[in-house]
């Protein structure tokens, strides 16, 4: 993450090429990171392809010499026939792109593949600048907007019922932003789309922006163009398209509406403009408590992308105001949800949480907020003791907080002491009774205590709460499933693992509910999917060692659970009260895996 106060962004330096030793030490760091963890076959490639370029036989590289030196084939190989090398060396270069955009965003030289070549480049970033004036952002107030119909250039009825749809899901997603308000869509059907009623719009509608947009269909392909406009310059501040394939039935709107606002939120742009403190404040009042909840499920490039421009823009806002301490709570949370969705950052941002963290406590309400971001990271990187006194902190700043006793809950699950993590779920919930988080929690506790009749009632109250809660129904389908409602459960994960992109969360728990109900086929078949998995290395590794354990090779789950505690990923482990590890508890290896996380080896309280 940076360190100045704004968003940083860094270019090769030209004609300033690396050295010999500095590409190797910079190979080390990529080769030792946890994005490459958990795949061999990559880390070898990568380390022959810049050795043999290093030695200057970069332009001699080809498919087959790279096919028998690296990858094992015999002297008939044919890479006419067989594609390891392309596919790897295509994985390879998403997997670098992955590593820079987190783990390796501030390292001073870059490794990457070639263009049309498998041979590597490596270059010096130059140093990294400011690119916002932050010091020249008007000041943050409620903005409003409107989202007017989208055009069409088609007489199809889908296309026309895709655009008004579209629309509505768009007004939708902002509308659930802080700070922004959306329009009523009755008001805005009535005004044209197009660029000539700009000026009409504001006149009729007094709006600050007007998102606009097309749909266009060309065979089984569709395209969505969608604009930002700032009314009081006419001018068009962000623009971004999308293309959607009909093969299989027309695109999600939901799924469309949500990325498009994704892509908002990434604009380097809209962070100079009064709707980045929306961005801001939805993370920090939407992703704190739910990130935690999600057991590790992570989060793609893009919402990191959001994150540190986030990060990035209260920086700015701190140089200016440094005793605020609702920035410093809000910093605090941001820090927190990057931890959570990139574990390997929590060495570098783990103490600047700490500071914002005890800036932010000056404040009750605000210090609350930043203490049990704290106790949340904490949770996250397996440091029970800071996890414990921030929580502690934050409960005696404010008792009545459902979230910090909430996260004492999840503090007390973690460490097997089931009773005080009841006591805290129910008080918790008492305070906040129609929370989907909260009472999500209760449901993860209660399952966690055997009590499966009762966890499946609760994670069908959260589900009610709020449905896009996604944590509520992973938690129903596992209360099901040791329930023994096995095809109900099934058919939830295989509805989950579609529904969060086939995640290596959702897959280790379908996995191992395959493996548990005998299905070791589709067991086997999903963990060859992980194996081409991009996701954190840490949960690719927890996914797998739960479907071996579901298909009963307790060898295979304590080799992977082993790799997995080498990465500081602590949420969706649960080690100490998850019903699945219960085989494991007698055996020694499990004793040892558990001192490793400071854990006990006694049962968990019950």
């Amino acid at each position: 993450m940076e360190s100045s106060g704004a968003i940083i962004r860094s270019h090769p330096v030209e004609g300033n090429t690396p050295d010999e030793r500095e590409v190797r030490d910079e190979l080390a760091r990529v080769l030792k990171s946890q994005c490459f963890a958990t795949s061999g076959r990559m880390r070898a490639l990568l380390d022959y392809l810049v050795n043999e370029t290093l030695q200057g036989r970069g332009d001699r590289l080809k498919e087959y010499t790279i096919g028998i030196e690296v990858f094992d084939r015999g002297t008939d190989f044919d890479p006419r026939i067989e594609t390891v090398v392309r596919t790897e060396a295509w994985r390879l270069r998403s997997r670098l792109t992955l590593y820079y955009q987190t783990e390796g965003a501030h390292n001073p030289v870059r490794i990457e593949l070639a263009k049309r070549s498998f041979a590597t480049a490596a270059y010096r970033l130059a140093a990294a600048t400011p690119t916002l004036a932050f010091a020249d952002l008007a000041p943050q107030r409620i903005a409003r907007l409107a989202v007017l119909p989208f055009a069409v250039t088609d007489d199809a009825p889908d296309i026309h019922h895709l655009a008004a749809s579209l629309a509505d899901e768009m007004s939708h997603a902002l509308a659930r932003l802080p700070r922004i308000e959306v329009l009523a869509r009755s008001l805005c059907r009535a005004m044209p789309a197009t660029a000539a009623s700009i000026g009409e719009t504001v006149q009729r509608l007094d709006v600050d922006w007007i998102v606009e947009g097309s749909v266009r269909r060309s065979g089984t392909r569709t395209r969505v163009l969608l604009q930002l406009v700032e009314t009081a310059s006419g001018c068009q501040v962000w623009a971004h398209a999308i293309e959607q394939d009909w093969n299989d039935g027309p695109p999600r709107v939901e799924d469309t509406a949500v990325e498009l606002v994704t892509e908002l939120a990434k604009s380097e742009r809209i962070w100079q403009t009064p709707l980045a403190e929306a961005f801001v404040e939805d993370v920090c009042s939407g992703s704190d408590l739910r990130q935690l909840l999600r057991f590790g499920t992570g989060g793609s490039p893009s919402v990191v992308d959001v994150l540190r421009r986030g990060i990035g823009w209260l920086e700015g806002r701190l140089q200016r105001n440094p005793h605020e301490a609702a920035m410093h709570a809000s910093m605090a949370n941001l820090l927190a949800a990057f931890v959570s969705i990139v574990p390997g950052s929590s060495a570098d941002l783990m103490p600047r949480l700490k500071r914002s963290a005890m800036a932010a406590a000056t404040a009750p309400r605000s210090g609350t907020r930043g203490l049990v971001a704290l106790g949340m990271a904490s949770l996250f990187v397996c440091d029970w003791v800071a996890a414990q006194d921030a929580l502690d902190r934050a409960i005696r700043l404010a008792p009545d907080d459902s979230g910090a006793r909430m996260c004492l809950g999840l503090l007390h699950l973690q460490t097997g002491k089931l009773g005080e993590a009841l006591d805290n779920m129910r008080e918790a919930r008492d305070l906040h009774p129609l929370s989907a988080t909260v009472t999500g929690s209760l449901a993860a506790v209660l399952m966690n205590s055997r009590r499966y009749g009762e966890a499946m009632e609760l994670a069908r109250r959260a589900v009610a709460l709020d449905s896009d809660f996604q944590p509520a129904h992973v938690l129903l389908a596992d209360a099901m499933l040791w329930d023994g409602r096995i095809s109900q459960a099934l058919g939830r994960f295989e509805e989950i693992s579609q529904l969060d992109g086939r995640s290596a969360f959702g897959l280790g728990k379908m996995g191992y509910a395959y493996g548990k109900t005998g299905n070791g086929p589709k067991a086997r078949a999903i963990l060859d999917e992980l194996d081409s998995r991009d996701d954190d290395p840490g949960r690719v590794l927890m996914a797998k060692a739960q479907i071996h354990l579901g298909l009963g090779e307790h060898n295979a789950a304590f080799e992977h659970l082993d790799a997995a505690l080498g990465a500081p990923t602590a949420p969706e482990l649960l080690l100490r009260t998850a019903p699945q590890f219960d085989p494991l508890r007698a055996d020694p290896r499990f004793a040892r895996l558990l001192a490793r996380l400071g854990l006990t080896a006694c049962r968990a309280d019950s």
